[in-house]
């Protein structure tokens, strides 16, 4: 069902598409390919062994030895909407922007995975939607020629998987090509960057397992041939807790956190790339700071809580060498990304624009942002508040509880910050809000859903402003359906397209 918006000169599109779907039986237990945070413990460092889950990978050398690439086939045709397992909608859609004012869709859907690239009216293009049998998949952003690359964990089998399509929804030859098991990836230009775990087959308690001994950097060509990177072995990994990140050239970052009782005394950060160690990486930072942000010039972004009182950002080179121009100290908090099991209970790490303003982001008295600009100072006409939080979503319910994720805020063309709010009350829905660099909301904004407790989960933004954000509205026995909204910078909704329906 589509959503009921609210919003100034706003116009109402909406398509339900229909076609042929081929995806086959879901085979429960799937974990997801990656996670954005780490482990509630250091049992993370373990997974079954299995012969299928070694790697296919040449390890590189002084000469780079690579695979032969190998013809893919052709994807299986899919339909939009799809279905969904009930009360399993959140984090099941992923977006990133196409070519030509497009948006590349991920969706876990009941029995697969479905890959879409819609045009600029919200339609799908010739050749999508396509289905990915039996998978969990996770979608970076689009390579710089406009095609996409999808990895994936298959539910039946240990091995992951990464596919390359065309923007005519055709695979790339020489793809799919297979991964070891995968921490997290990211495209640059139009190679695919994995860091991956590396294991060795040990007894535990009488069972053989492949128990983690390091991380390396994984590359995939356009053409599918596969290099990996020297092994990590840090001297720290296993042993702590840790978040794993890559960064927007390939490099790859390790911040582990001290053990401690309580929140760590200090968080270790180090990087490697294909060839091993980064010189003059060893960062150590006071207290349990955010995961990395990355600027313009290679500079890294980091958040650091100081106490219960202030808060300021921390700016390295990408050498690893403090600069000068982090922030001054601000006198908040900033809220937490992630509430729940787990060591991921620091603060969240800003958001930086293309020319190095940094937002930070907190949620005192409803929410709180500062802009710093690249000089370290707090910009005219901030902090920007409003009386009403971000939109938080519950995951992961059993036997070891929930876990709460806040909202990923968006920042576009201009350094327009773009927040997703919770909804002011029980009668009303959530709301998307564009905050331009000012510090004032921009005129026509915010973006409001008209249905009771409708909610914007999720949003990003094109190359020529128009911000594509994701409503979840529920429709009734526990199911929900799940529509994008392609906004323009004006406030006008250019098309809507239910990609969830019960």
């Amino acid at each position: 069902m589509m959503p009921s918006i609210h919003a100034p000169s706003s116009r109402h599109i909406h398509d339900r598409l229909v076609a042929t779907v081929v995806v086959c039986m879901l085979v429960a237990g799937c974990a997801p390919s990656s996670s954005p945070s780490p482990s509630a413990s250091s049992s993370l460092t373990t997974m079954q062994a299995s012969p299928s889950s070694s790697s296919s990978v040449t390890p590189r050398s002084s000469t780079a030895v690579t695979s032969s690439p190998t013809l893919a086939p052709l994807p299986p045709s899919a339909a939009l909407p799809v279905n969904v397992p009930d009360g399993e909608i959140e984090g099941r859609v992923e977006m990133t922007p196409g070519p030509d004012g497009g948006l590349y869709v991920s969706i876990a859907a009941e029995k697969g995975s479905v890959l879409v690239l819609l045009d600029s009216a919200g339609k799908p293009r010739p050749g999508w939607p396509i289905a990915i049998d039996n998978t969990s998949c996770r979608l970076p952003t689009a390579a710089s020629d406009g095609s996409v690359r999808l990895v994936c964990a298959f539910n039946s089998d240990p091995v992951s998987r990464a596919y390359a399509f065309t923007p005519d929804g055709r695979s790339l030859p020489g793809w799919p090509v297979q991964v070891p098991p995968l921490v997290t990836s990211r495209v640059v230009g139009g190679d695919l960057y994995l860091m991956t775990y590396v294991t060795t087959p040990t007894m535990v308690d009488d069972d053989l397992l492949d128990v983690i001994t390091a991380l390396r950097v994984v590359t995939a060509a356009p053409d599918g041939t596969l290099q990996a990177g020297t092994p990590y072995e840090s001297p720290i990994f296993g042993h702590q807790d840790y978040v794993g990140q890559l960064g927007p050239d390939g490099t790859g970052y390790l911040l582990a956190y001290k053990e401690a009782p309580g929140p760590p005394l200090s968080t270790v950060i180090t990087a490697f790339d294909l060839d091993g160690p980064r010189p003059g990486w060893q960062v150590e930072v006071e207290g349990w700071p955010s995961a990395l942000a990355y600027g313009p010039n290679g500079r890294i972004y980091v958040t650091q809580a100081e106490g219960n009182r202030q808060s300021r950002i921390l700016v390295y080179s990408d050498d690893g060498q403090p600069m000068s121009v982090g922030s001054d100290a601000l006198a908040f908090i900033p809220t937490s990304a992630y509430e729940g099991a787990g060591p991921s209970g620091g603060p969240p790490p800003p958001v930086v624009a293309a020319n190095g303003t940094a937002f930070l982001i907190g949620e005192e008295g409803g929410t709180t942002v500062f802009a710093v600009d690249p000089a370290g100072h707090v910009m005219t006409g901030w902090p920007y508040r409003d009386s009403v939080r971000l939109r938080w979503t519950t995951m992961g319910l059993g036997d070891v509880g929930g876990s709460t994720r806040r909202s990923e805020p968006a920042v576009g063309p201009g350094d327009v910050l773009y927040l997703l709010h919770a909804p002011r009350s029980a009668s009303n829905g959530g709301s998307v809000v564009a905050v331009e660099n000012d510090g004032r909301v921009r005129p026509g904004w915010p973006v409001s859903l008209k249905s009771p407790g409708a909610t914007f989960a999720s949003v990003v933004v094109g190359p020529d402003g128009t911000a594509f954000v994701l409503a979840l509205e529920a429709e009734g026995a526990g199911r929900s359906s799940a529509t994008i909204l392609a906004i323009a910078p004006d406030s006008t909704v250019r098309y809507t397209t239910t990609m969830i329906d019960p």
